[in-house]
């Protein structure tokens, strides 16, 4: 399998394609290695001629106000109803685990979803989103009754 794409390319990358842009793959700038061919995911899909570049950032906070700017926006986005694995993920099945209810900040939850047949598939939705929204690493979330993103202040 040395000569192919992993046999899960949504764990790297999601691909734009509209309306004759060219291809481009989004990946995860945490870049883990592949254990047989030593490559990054952004290496290995240029290897097949496919643009890749590392999404901006891999903190949630920004990936949740980066999905949730791209849904909120009118005329924002479109999912195509044959991804049914991501509209899932959106829908229900990409959740993070209850820790405990606490009397001052009520119900906690992990820092980390749980990790199912949607998770990867959401994850790589969430490096689009950030690609598309043009959210950086050098921003942060306001948290609010409504996600917005800030430009963080360099002191």
């Amino acid at each position: 399998m040395s000569s192919s794409l992993s046999p899960h390319p949504s764990r790297y990358a999601i691909f734009i394609v509209a309306h004759g842009t060219p291809l481009l793959a989004v990946c995860d700038p945490s870049n883990p290695r592949d254990a047989r061919t030593g490559l990054t995911p952004v290496q290995l899909l240029q290897r097949y001629q496919i643009r890749a570049i590392p999404a901006s950032s891999n903190r949630f906070a920004l990936r949740k106000a980066a999905v949730a700017r791209l849904l909120n926006r009118r005329h924002g986005c479109v999912i195509d109803p044959k991804c049914t694995m991501l509209l899932d993920g959106l829908g229900r099945s990409y959740v993070h685990r209850k820790l405990r209810v606490t009397a001052t900040t009520g119900l906690e939850y992990a820092n980390e979803p749980v990790k199912g047949p949607t998770s990867h598939v959401c994850e790589a939705f969430q490096y689009l989103c950030l690609h598309v929204a043009h959210i950086g690493s050098e921003e942060e979330v306001v948290e609010r009754s409504r996600v917005q993103v800030a430009k963080r202040r360099v002191v």
